[in-house]
Order: structure tokens, then sequence, then C-alpha cells
């Protein structure tokens, strides 16, 4: 726990950020894995700005609530 509370929280923000971006990858590849890693930090720092949050492609949204819907 104490090398948790050492870390920085830019560099939480920054690893959550990604996250994002990975689970919007592999549901634009249908569960694969056969995509590049998004690089998205470098944007946002340029900025200066890090979003809690980023949106979704629509596309991407819908294709992924159809595959959640069909494994029902």
């Amino acid at each position: 726990m104490a090398a948790f509370n050492m870390l920085p929280s830019r560099t939480l923000d920054k690893c959550f950020l990604t996250l994002q971006k990975v689970m919007e990858c592999i549901i634009r590849h249908a569960g694969d894995n056969d995509f590049r890693l998004p690089r998205v930090s470098k944007l946002y720092i340029k900025n200066g700005f890090i979003p809690s949050s980023i949106v979704c492609d629509a596309v991407v949204y819908a294709n992924g609530k159809t595959a959640l819907m069909q494994m029902q």
C-alpha cells in the first residue's frame, strides 16, 4: 500500500486513459489482440490536460453492445 500511495496521481491517470483506449481497441477487433497499443498519453500531455474518461467511437460501442447481447 505504501508504494501505491507514493505513486503520482498523474501516472495513474495516464494508465487508466491507456486502459480505456485498449478496451476500445479490443472491442473494435472483436476480442482479438492483433492491434498496436494506442499511444494517447502524448496528445494529452502536450495540452497539459488528462481527461478522467474519453469518448468511445459510437460504432465501436454499438458493436460491443451487440456482441454482449449475443452472449446472453
